[in-house]
């Protein structure tokens, strides 16, 4: 009876320790339950906002930078090289020297052409001294005859007048009247004579200055050989081939240099034969290379298949820089006309300070982000979404998985 008592005494005391048990597990319960919701980082709350993009949807392929058309430099003398000024590869601008060619015949006929202008000058002025010489000769013997004739009228009127007085005798006139046809005669001829030499005088020195620029043409045209010796660039360029080498001889027409003129340029591509179906002329294109991006435009498809390929060409859409070289790898991408939406945030200032991000997607209408599994490529400061979890409106944190992993976060 008393152990009967003794236990009914003691079943309270044993409700009152479960309950407490049963109210210590529910507060340890909620106190987890609120340290597993973790608040977002200060630094990291800045919300995004997934954004809608259109792109068109693009073609890639590899290829070189080839040319349309080369320059071929040649030797318009012959000679022996003495100086050779560039390298293969190097770029040069309109005029610049690349080498020089030494040719000692040529530089000898120079000299003796300068040296017989100098003796041909001093002939043409000698000759043209002595026909002026002839010419005042004549001129003065005119005027003389002139003066005479003149003188010999005079006398005759006063011979005229003498005789009527009988001072004078008929034959005394008429010697006189007969000098003065002699006189008249000797002017006429004279007159013709200075005539004749003043177009023979036209004529001669037409000759003697057309002499003396022959001669000069001919010192011009050799100058012209000599400079030609200099070889230069015709325009800027690249030098693509060099055929020689110092102290080589050459000949008249051999092939020197071969330079590629930069606006020349055109991207050679190979395209997948599958997908140059969806290709036509016109299309707009990038080319990528090393040192940076250049637009372009598909100018002509190749439709000739060489192992699964097709080569198109791309011209671009302004004249190439000057780092640009032939034979250069690049990498094309076509836009084609056919476009399609993507889902994109901004990508964050310190996107680069880490290495993988973990994205959260805020839960509407409550102050907790839960986290998603999505992948993202960044592309022109955007980070592209390539999961379809996301519409645009969406609010998401971007958090490095360094500094947080749970599965949701409070705002």
């Amino acid at each position: 009876m008393e152990q009967h008592l003794e236990e009914k005494q003691n079943r309270p005391t044993t409700y009152l320790f479960l309950i407490a048990v049963a109210l210590g597990l529910i507060v340890l319960v909620v106190k987890l339950t609120w340290f597993a919701t973790k608040k977002v980082p200060g630094e990291f709350s800045l919300i995004h906002q997934v954004k809608q993009g259109i792109k068109s949807e693009t073609i890639n392929g590899l290829g070189a930078i080839t040319v349309r058309e080369t320059s071929l430099i040649d030797a318009q003398d012959p000679g022996r090289i003495t100086q050779l000024s560039v390298r293969l590869g190097q770029a040069v601008e309109q005029g610049q020297a690349l080498a020089k060619i030494q040719n000692h015949e040529l530089e000898q006929e120079y000299k003796l052409e300068k040296a017989q202008l100098i003796t041909l000058k001093s002939d043409v002025a000698m000759r043209k001294s002595e026909l002026l010489t002839e010419k005042y000769r004549l001129e003065s013997q005119l005027a003389k005859a002139i003066a005479a004739k003149q003188n010999q009228a005079l006398e005759l009127e006063a011979y005229e007048i003498l005789v009527k007085q009988g001072v004078v005798s008929q034959i005394r006139y008429k010697q006189a009247k007969i000098q003065l046809q002699q006189q008249r005669i000797e002017v006429s001829l004279l007159e013709q004579q200075q005539e004749e030499f003043s177009r023979t005088y036209q004529v001669h020195e037409a000759a003697l200055d057309a002499k003396y620029e022959a001669k000069q043409e001919q010192i011009r045209y050799l100058e012209s050989r000599l400079d030609a010796l200099t070889i230069t660039a015709q325009s800027d360029g690249i030098i693509s081939d060099i055929s020689i080498e110092l102290g080589q001889q050459v000949l008249q027409g051999d092939p020197l240099f071969k330079i590629i003129e930069p606006q020349h340029f055109i991207a050679q591509v190979a395209i997948a034969q599958y997908s140059s179906e969806q290709l036509s002329t016109g299309l707009p294109a990038t080319i990528k290379t090393p040192n940076g991006e250049l637009a372009g435009k598909i100018e002509h498809i190749d439709t000739v298949v060489r192992q699964g390929s097709v080569n198109i060409y791309i011209a671009f859409d302004q004249t190439p820089p000057s780092w640009l070289r032939s034979k250069q790898s690049i990498e094309a991408s076509i836009a084609l006309s056919k476009r399609t939406n993507y889902m994109f945030i901004d990508q964050p200032n310190n996107f680069t300070t880490y290495k993988r991000w973990q994205v959260y997607k805020l839960n509407p209408g409550a102050n907790t982000a839960d986290k998603l599994e999505a992948d993202f490529k960044l592309s022109n400061q955007q980070l592209i979404l390539t999961s379809n979890a996301f519409e645009a409106g969406d609010k998401l944190l971007l958090i490095p998985q360094a500094v947080v992993t749970d599965e949701r976060l409070t705002l």
